[in-house]
């Protein structure tokens, strides 16, 4: 697996996530503290941006129908 700068720790603030788009895909960069994680950014069941949705410890919910 490639690895990629997209962002300064700094620039996502904890909580919350950043959207960035590698090689063709679009994904989501969560800082939950200590810690930073990404995922692909579409939810599977409807589409909605994963990146603007809401993080809650481990679970990320989608912003279109709380998935």
């Amino acid at each position: 697996m490639a690895e990629h700068k997209v962002a300064k720790t700094s620039d996502i603030e904890q909580g919350t996530a950043k959207k960035f788009t590698i090689e063709g895909q679009t994904i989501a960069v969560f800082n939950k503290g200590e810690e930073f994680f990404s995922i692909e950014d579409t939810c599977k069941h409807k589409g909605g941006s994963l990146g603007e949705g809401e993080l809650n410890e481990n679970i990320i919910t989608c912003p279109l129908h709380g998935w």
